[in-house]
This record gives structure tokens, sequence and C-alpha cells, in this order.
């Protein structure tokens, strides 16, 4: 009888420890002559934990689970690096961010399950968070599937498929999991000591993951888990999240309780890179297959849906629903604060106001040497109108407001005495300043700003594609070349993810302020700023324009 063939990439439990021990090593490493250790004892009783574990679908269904390298060291140092002294564990928030079908339900599931059963917490409370069912569903199923393939396991455990809920009894203290959908209504009281958000770039609004946060104050050793591939809403939470982790993790930001992993497509590489698509899957034919991948690409390029969704999920590109008209990396590239504005020669305030209550954005303009700019962008929203906002736009909008990122004006209608009195500063400052503005909807302003305070220099910008093709040109220009910096406001980042434009019979564009949901106004109110600059640079001979 003749055998069947075998997996060649299927490996035993015992190869799979014993390729660990070299990531052991270089973990121990790092934290050499620091006052963190890797605590062997923890990292061998998970490694090993998870390595008895069983896939629970697909060619491997039934396998012991087949661990990574970087699932590995990413385990190590989510769960088993402390302080040296107190035996705590270092890090309260680990981000995994990885493409489509690199098994992170499976790792989920697995990590998940190491906590109910193995931590050392007391009266454990452990929740894996989804934004819908049907993902919630299938969370549950893998860890049910895990436990009901190892007797031990399925012996400890209490399984109650109606609520999404297992109970594992320790002594005197019942440990309880549950998988969570993503409405906060009735989840206050909960005490994790331990949860994971799965998929956060689809989380609507962020009340869960902040109910949860506040809800592990009284644990000692808390441990939040975000595992995500890429998303399209570059306003929400989670990627502000993904923002602070590449901070943390280039040193920009000094915060030792967070620990992230990224893979994505790297900078300098393009999309249609064979070499950054291995890149950015580090699971390749464990999880997705360059024959998948290949077969992808090729709708790809023939499709802008198709190549949105594969930059997107498989190589972690964060895109917009629709083609991206000023590309994020490059608006990203811009950032740097404004130390000095003693050489500009001129601001130029652009305005785009609200009619009643939403969204009013001032954008300051600063016209310096050499043709270059730098942005300030300020955002106005009436008080009582931010968590209906927030809500309705999947934005974090208080926080946005707690950062002093956008202001909250009385009411529930654009204050336009308190606008009036943040431009006055600029208005009476040194540097000679001109305003720009829709007449539509900023008339009434003006209006007051020239009848009080005697300031005239005031110019209409009609919102017509004749006059705003050429700064709407100019500045996807400027950013691509890198003449103009801002103040990588978050508000702003989100407003610059939603610009499509619209083309007239003559080729002229214009932003599309037509969605309700994708706001606009920063750039609306910054391209009001670049009609002005434009005419002040060809008055000057000093800029013949020339678009990229």
């Amino acid at each position: 009888m003749t055998a069947l063939p075998t997996n060649p990439l299927i490996r035993s439990e015992e190869a799979i420890l014993k390729s660990a021990e070299s990531i052991f090593d270089m973990v121990a490493e790092k934290y050499q002559e620091t006052v963190y250790t890797l605590d062997t004892e923890i990292g061998w009783k998970l490694i090993k934990f998870v390595s008895i574990l069983r896939h629970t679908a697909g060619e491997f269904a039934g396998v012991n689970f087949q661990l990574l390298p970087f699932q590995i060291e990413w385990l190590l140092e989510t769960v088993a690096v402390v302080h040296g002294e107190t035996g705590l564990r270092k890090h309260r928030v680990s981000l995994l961010f990885i493409p489509r079908k690199s098994g992170k339900t499976e790792l989920a599931g697995a990590v998940e399950l190491f906590m109910l059963f193995l931590d050392k917490e007391k009266g454990k409370e452990t929740y894996i968070v989804a934004s819908e069912t049907n993902q919630a569903k299938i969370l549950f199923r893998v860890c049910e599937t895990m436990i009901k393939q190892n007797h031990f396991l399925f012996n400890k455990s209490d399984i109650f498929k109606g609520r999404k809920t297992i109970e594992v009894e320790e002594g005197a203290f019942n440990n309880t999991f549950s998988v969570l959908t993503a409405n906060a209504d009735t989840k206050d009281g909960l005490r994790p000591n331990f949860f994971i958000q799965d998929e956060g770039h689809a989380f609507k609004t962020d009340d869960m993951y902040q109910v949860l946060s506040e809800g592990m104050a009284s644990r000692k050793e808390p441990l939040t888990i975000l595992i995500s591939t890429a998303g399209y809403n570059i306003g929400g939470a989670f990627h502000e999240r993904y923002e602070y982790a590449k901070k943390v993790r280039d040193g920009i930001i000094d915060d030792p309780a967070f620990y992230s992993m990224i893979f994505e497509i790297p900078e300098g590489l393009d999309w249609h890179s064979r070499e950054a698509w291995l890149k950015a899957n580090p699971a390749i034919s464990y999880g997705v297959t360059m024959e998948y991948l290949e077969d992808k690409y090729m709708k790809a390029q023939h499709n802008g849906t198709d190549e949105i969704s594969f930059r997107t999920k498989h190589l972690n590109e964060w895109l917009n629903v629709s083609e991206i008209f000023i590309p994020y990396k490059k608006w990203q590239d811009c950032t740097q604060p404004l130390t000095d504005i003693t050489g500009a020669r001129q601001l130029i305030i652009g305005l785009d106001l609200s009619l009643t209550d939403d969204f009013t954005a001032v954008s300051l303009l600063y016209l310096l040497d050499s043709n270059r700019y730098h942005l300030t962008t300020k955002f106005f929203i009436p008080e009582k109108n931010i968590k209906a906002r927030e809500k309705e736009l999947r934005i974090p909008l208080r926080a946005w407001v707690l950062h002093g990122h956008v202001t909250a004006t009385p009411g529930d209608t654009i204050d336009l005495d308190y606008l009036y009195n943040y431009l006055m500063p600029y208005l009476d400052g040194d540097i000679p300043c001109e305003i720009c503005y829709d007449p539509y909807r900023a008339t009434a302003l003006i209006n007051k700003i020239e009848a009080e305070a005697g300031f005239y220099d005031n110019i209409q910008v009609r919102q017509g594609a004749i006059t705003l093709s050429s700064p709407t040109k100019y500045f996807l220009d400027i950013v691509k070349r890198e003449d103009l910096t801002h103040n990588d406001n978050p508000c702003m980042n989100w407003h610059i993810s939603n610009v499509e434009v619209i083309t007239d019979s003559n080729g002229n564009i214009k932003p599309n302020k037509a969605s309700r949901l994708k706001k606009i106004d920063g750039v609306a109110a910054t391209i009001n700023s670049l009609t002005r600059a434009l005419a002040h640079f060809q008055e000057k001979g000093e800029v013949g324009i020339t678009f990229i």
C-alpha cells in the first residue's frame, strides 16, 4: 500500500520548540543591560501551550499549531518580557498589524486560551471584541474548536454557545472568556484583565475599547492586544493607534508599555514588486500563497476596486475606498511642526464655514522663502453636536477635542463671536495677512470683521471649477514636492484621506463636497488660501506653474 504524501510544511511539536530556542536567545539579548528581562519560565510555558493546540480549519486542521518565527517573537514580547525587580509584564498594549490570511484569527484564539488557562491573575475576565456578530461567531468557534481538540482543556471548561462564553474553575475562582461585539451600551461594569480587539480598523466607534480599557483600572497586570489588517478609515481611532505604534517603535515617543509588530509594504517598494509582497506577508505558504497573491494582483491591474482591496488587505497599505487624490504617505512625509515664522512674508487665512452645526475649518498658510509654505489647520464644531458627529462619521472626535485638534464652541450652532476672537490676533499680528473665503457661508463673519475690526483684506473665492482648478492641482503639486509642511492635525489628516475631485468638460477640477460622511472642510479652506498664494508668487514672477 502506497503511503499518502505528507505536507512538508507541517513540523512536529519538537521541531517547533527546537527552532524557538534561537528566538528566545534573540529576545533575551535585546533586554540585556536594561531593567527588563525575558522570563524564560513564562516564555516556554506560553510557547509549549500554543504548540499543543491544534488548528481549526483548512489544510492544517487538526494539526498542532505551526508556530512561525514572527509569531514566537511576538508572543514572547507580548507576554513574557517582565520588569527585573517587580516581575510585572513590561507591555500593557501589544499591536500585531498583519495582512489578511496570515493566521491572525487562530493566533488570537491561541493567546486568548493561554491567558484564560495559564495566566497567573485570579478571577480572570478575558474578552475578544469583534466589530460585528459574524466575526464574533468565527472567533468563538476557533477557541471552542481548539478546546475540543484537547481533552485536558475540554474537561476543565464549561462552554456556553448561546452566550459565546467559556468558564474555567480554578479553586475558589471562576475564570471567564467571552466574545463581545462592538456595541458598548450595556458593557459598563466589566473588569477585564485581558482583551483582544480584532480588526480594529472596522470599528465604527471607539466606545467598546474605552469601556474595556477603563474597566482594567483595578487589575495589576492588564494586557490589551490589537490584531488587525489595514482599513479604509484613516480618521478612525485604530489608525491613530497604528500611527502611535510606529512612533513608539521608531523612538519618537517614549512608551515602554506599548509594543508593536508591523507588517506592511516597506517604504520605497512599489506595490507591483514581489519583494514587497514577501516583506508584507510573513506567513507565506502557511497562510496566503504566492499563487493566490499573483491571482489577486492580476485582477488588481485591471480594476481600481480590486487594486485598492489588494493593496489594503494583502499589503497592509492604508487607502481610502476611492482613489486618493493626495497620496496619504506623501502627506505624512510633509509633517513638521512650525517653530519659527519670523521669516514668513505673508499669512493667508482660508475659511470654510459650516452653515449651522458642522465642522468649520480655518487654514493658516504661511508663505515662506523659496516658494515654500507651512500650513496649520484648526477646526471648530458646536459642542452639543460632538457625540452625534462622532458616531455618524466614525472618528474619535471627542479625543481630538480633548487634545486641542478641534475646538468645541458653545451651543448647537457655529459661534461667530468665537471665530472672530480666534482670528483677531492674526489680523493684528506683524505678518501681513489676508483672508480668503467662500462667500456662500462666510459673509456674516466677514461683515463682522470689516465692521468691528476695520480689516478689509478679505478676498472672495468662488467655488466653481474654473476658480478652484489651479489651486487644487497646486495643492497636490506642493505636497508631492514636499514644498509644504503641516502640523499633523489628525482631523486634517482625515480630511486629506477623504478628498475626491470632480472634473468638468474642459478638464478643470475641484474637490467633491457631495458626500455627507467624507468631510473635506480643511482641504477646502486650504485651497481657498492657495488661490491667493498662487497670485502672490505669480505677481512676483517667482513661479511658473507646472503640475506633477
